[in-house]
């Protein structure tokens, strides 16, 4: 995993301009931050796989270093709860709540319509909180991104077989819009 160098956001309605799921931009900024040092080391108290390797490649190498070390010192044997995934699930549901505030906006709603985009999870959990009328717009939001990557991809594949191979920033986003962000499970 790439870090890309966090910015100071106060929350998901700042990622709506970007075309890709909110939620998923929002955690990924967050995520950076915590992995360069937004946890303090006795903070983490329990890592992930993913976790452990992103925050070995991360730019903080002090910090790395004495958030490790604070795990050897904890004994930490990867069945502990992930402290970074605890916060970003955390932050994940203050940011699901703020978007279906978002979508009760008129605009909003029909800009994300025709224009933003949900990956599947984020479609899925903002589905449960937000309210009955709203269900239908999300699932349109669903639909439409779904159709547009096929269409991506049928591109891709007819380019593909020409024995071209631009383009195949597609299955990136694929992946994303099929299982979030990396480092952000449900």
């Amino acid at each position: 995993m790439r870090l890309s160098k966090p910015i100071e956001m106060e929350g998901v309605s700042q990622t709506l301009a970007k075309g890709n799921c909110p939620v998923c931009a929002f955690l990924k900024n967050s995520q950076s931050a915590l992995l360069q040092g937004g946890l303090a080391p006795e903070e983490v108290s329990g890592i992930c796989n993913f976790h452990a390797w992103a925050l070995a490649a991360a730019v903080n190498v002090v910090n790395a270093a004495k958030v490790f070390q604070n795990l050897l010192r904890l004994g930490c044997d990867g069945c502990q709860e992930c402290s970074f995934c605890l916060h970003l699930r955390e932050a994940e549901n203050a940011q699901l709540k703020e978007l279906v505030a978002q979508l009760d906006r008129r605009l909003v709603l029909d800009w994300i319509r025709h224009h933003g985009a949900l990956c599947r999870p984020h479609s899925r959990r903002i589905r449960k909180v937000a309210p009955v009328r709203l269900h239908s717009a999300i699932d349109e939001i669903d639909r439409r991104a779904s159709s547009d990557l096929n269409s991506e991809l049928e591109s891709l594949i007819a380019r593909s077989g020409d024995g071209e191979r631009a383009g195949a920033g597609v299955l990136g986003r694929v992946a994303e819009f099929l299982m979030s962000q990396r480092g952000i499970n449900g």
